[in-house]
């Protein structure tokens, strides 16, 4: 019987970004489990993925094991058409659940996750030693597309995200966990104040920092996966690679030192090196100089693309990776210039 009146430990604070298909699965696993369930209760941030979701809900008795409360925020347009308007409201969504839900940790996650029965269990042996912000893995789940698998390898590598995913041992200042699976205490929340509304990709960034510029460690629990499907489309997934570089760019000089974004940037270094790739044969004064770099570039490619292919034990991956790479660091390029273009009209 839950005591209504006690602060559970968790509040599990849940982006609802995908199909009720993938809501459903993600539920059921959390109501899996291996803890008590009056030490946890789940805030459902809807924002327009779906609308249905109270009867989603009620149709779904199974779930009835959990606590559930739903956030429901209408979907916002935004000024790229490639960002799905769901998205613009969901770091408001998880102010209003910490607002309106006590806990003692906020635990922040997605809809198209997973869980390991003791996920929260070793998050709470991982709170022992009091870390500001504690964040783990995301890791794919086994059976995936060719395509799912193509978009892992690149997430992964050194230049697809700068070599941030998925973390390093231990504490860092260099770290920054992931909204698949990241974890707040209450009282660090009380201090640094909430996530900032007007940022959707570069939100976790922006409060890693303020966290740390508040005195307080941040945590990497390498122990401790979720499975999580990610991006099944490619059109989609390249769609929100220049939105997502703008922002992260955009976050300079607004409490993200240079140091620590820089990380980010690695996969604008690889698009500058494609660019110069692309422009060699136009001049002749420096073809050699040129050529050299381009030669540079194409082993990178070719070196991730092996690495991805051995990793998934799949040819057709590392073919993959090696068409879809360029085109990825094609949209960071172009994100890039935007944040700063952003940054100077400002």
């Amino acid at each position: 019987m839950k005591d209504k009146g006690k602060t559970p430990r968790f509040t599990i604070v849940l982006s609802v970004e995908h199909s009720e298909k993938d809501l459903g699965l993600c539920l059921d696993s959390l109501a899996n489990l291996d803890y008590r369930k009056d030490e946890y209760r789940i805030a459902a941030v809807e924002c327009g993925a779906v609308p249905e979701i109270g009867r989603f809900l009620k149709d779904n008795g199974p779930f009835g094991v959990l606590d559930i409360q739903v956030f429901s925020l209408p979907p916002k347009t935004l000024e790229s058409k490639k960002v799905p308007a769901h998205l613009a409201r969901v770091n408001e969504g998880r102010n209003k659940a910490i607002e309106s839900l006590p806990a003692e940790y906020y635990v922040f996650t997605e809809t198209d996750c997973t869980f390991p029965s003791d996920w929260l269990r070793k998050i709470d042996a991982h709170l022992d030693d009091r870390p500001g912000i504690l964040g783990g893995p995301d890791v794919l789940p086994d059976k995936m597309d060719t395509i799912t698998n193509v978009i892992d390898v690149i997430l992964n590598s050194p230049v697809g995200t700068g070599g941030i995913r998925p973390g390093e041992k231990g504490t860092s200042k260099q770290y920054f966990p992931h909204k698949e699976n990241m974890v707040i205490p209450a009282a660090v929340l009380q201090s640094v104040g909430k996530f900032p509304e007007n940022n959707i990709f570069g939100a976790e960034m922006e409060m890693t920092n303020r966290i740390l510029e508040a005195g307080y460690t941040v945590k990497y629990m390498d122990d401790n996966p979720v499975y999580h499907r990610r991006i099944t489309s490619l059109r989609n997934f390249l769609g929100i690679t220049s939105y997502r570089a703008s922002e992260k760019i955009a976050l300079l000089g607004k409490r993200i030192s240079l140091l620590r974004v820089l990380r980010y940037l690695v996969p604008g270094v690889a698009a500058f090196l494609l660019i110069l790739a692309i422009l060699a044969p136009f001049f002749s004064w420096s073809r050699l100089f040129l050529g050299l770099l381009a030669l540079f570039y194409g082993g990178i490619i070719t070196w991730v693309s092996l690495r991805g292919a051995l990793q998934k034990k799949s040819v057709l991956v590392g073919l993959g990776v090696f068409f879809i790479l360029p085109l990825f660091h094609w949209n960071i390029a172009t994100g890039v210039l935007s944040g700063i273009l952003k940054k100077k009209a400002v």
